[in-house]
């Protein structure tokens, strides 16, 4: 049996180092946060409740480039599977095609308000595997 990999953000990097550093080198800018697990059902989301949250020792990086185009444009999303123990790549909208409209709009907004004029191209790295229940909103 192969050996497992322990899912921390040092022992990803250290098995997959060209991901990383294929990502880092692609984009004009990263930044990252940790993932997330809520311990309460996302019911609460939006409701006035208590809800805890666990910092998790796996993160998500937010890559981007910048372009002259004025717009906005979520590309990738780069997420570990654990089962496979490879990282896999999909089309950011068809993960989040509900919320792609919202998080663009949100941008400009904050953007043009900010009186930043260029276009951005965005991309995820996530170590958290996808449709677990971690969340990667501290960097969105």
């Amino acid at each position: 049996m192969e050996d497992i990999i322990s899912m921390t953000s040092p022992e990803l990097q250290k098995n997959f180092p060209d991901i990383y550093k294929k990502f880092f080198n692609t984009h004009d800018l990263v930044i990252s946060g940790n993932a997330i697990l809520t311990w309460w059902v996302d019911m609460s989301h939006g409701v006035n409740t208590l809800r805890i949250k666990q910092k998790l020792p796996t993160k998500t990086y937010c890559g981007v480039n910048f372009n002259n185009s004025g717009k906005i444009t979520f590309r990738s999303l780069h997420h570990y599977s654990i089962i496979d123990n490879i990282f896999k790549e999909d089309p950011f909208n068809i993960l989040f095609k509900h919320d792609t409209k919202k998080m663009i709009q949100f941008l400009q907004y904050y953007l043009v308000e900010n009186n930043f004029s260029k276009g951005i191209e965005i991309d995820f790295l996530t170590e958290a595997p996808r449709w677990h229940g971690f969340s990667f909103s501290s960097v969105i």
